[in-house]
């Protein structure tokens, strides 16, 4: 399996932010606090059509390409974010 094979199987930024998180035993409280944001916001995005602007999305981009490269890359590519959001890498 491809070291993206199993965030490729998420077709959504929610199911795909949720997935990193479980992947690496991020809370979505510890994310918020990397970001500065409260853990609502976080559970927002993980709800379907809720993905985050595009400038709070390069922030969470910076933040899991910290944790994990390979997932920052596949965050920014799955289906379900607005093509505004999207992030040219």
């Amino acid at each position: 399996m491809s070291p993206r094979g199993d965030m490729a199987k998420k077709g959504t930024f929610h199911e795909a932010l949720a997935a990193v998180r479980a992947k690496h035993g991020v809370t979505q409280a510890e994310l918020a606090a990397r970001l500065r944001l409260t853990r609502r916001t976080v559970s927002r995005w993980e709800q379907p059509g809720n993905p985050p602007s595009s400038v709070m999305l390069s922030r969470l981009l910076h933040v899991v390409n910290a944790i994990d490269p390979a997932s920052a890359r596949d965050l920014a590519r799955p289906s379900g974010l607005p093509d505004s959001a999207s992030c040219g890498g």
